[in-house]
């Protein structure tokens, strides 16, 4: 039998499967933990030790399609980790989510001046916030003339600019920021 030594790559992608594994016998649903041991296998690129593919291992040896996988990981980035911490309690989809992303503040939810923890102490409460913050959001959306909800689009701004920002020196992380410099240039030009 060979062994595997602690460092080589064989082992860090055997140590990130079983974590996610670990995650996903406790949560039951994705966690955020869960997410982010996806995201470290895919941008390690550690699958490729034993699967060609980031599409070929993960049916194999996650469990999931590759669009799933890579559907979790684009979650975790645009949502961050609240995302998930919520979505363990109440069936929310993305949208719905988006829509009222401006009142999740770190890992709670803010509801007229009350930061409520997310956590199953406080399900029913929050249950009860949702359904308000979305009836409110619709409201809105019917008032304004655009139907836009600033405090979600400065949400998916800030994920955006955290992705850029977790590019580094990344050689095509600069032609997107030129790209959105020259479409903010538009917009305000429009103003």
């Amino acid at each position: 039998m060979q062994t595997v030594k602690e460092d080589s790559p064989v082992f860090e992608l055997g140590t990130w499967v079983g974590r996610r594994q670990a995650f996903g016998l406790i949560a039951n649903k994705c966690s955020a933990a869960d997410a982010e041991c996806l995201k470290q296998i895919r941008e390690s690129k550690r699958y490729k030790s034993v699967a060609a593919t980031w599409e070929e291992f993960c049916p194999r040896y996650l469990g999931l399609s590759r669009a799933h996988a890579d559907k979790i990981i684009q979650q975790l980035q645009e949502f961050g980790s609240a995302y998930f911490k919520l979505s363990q309690l109440v069936r929310i989809p993305e949208q719905e989510y988006r829509a009222i992303s401006g009142a999740v503040v770190e890992h709670s939810i803010e509801y007229n001046g009350e930061r409520i923890p997310i956590s199953k102490e406080n399900a029913r409460r929050i249950v009860d916030v949702i359904a308000m913050l979305r009836h409110e959001s619709e409201q809105a959306n019917m008032k304004s003339p655009r139907g836009k909800d600033s405090r979600g689009i400065r949400k998916r701004l800030d994920a955006c600019f955290a992705q850029l920002a977790d590019m580094g020196d990344h050689v095509d992380a600069m032609p997107l920021i030129e790209y959105g410099l020259e479409r903010l240039r538009e917009l305000r030009s429009r103003a």
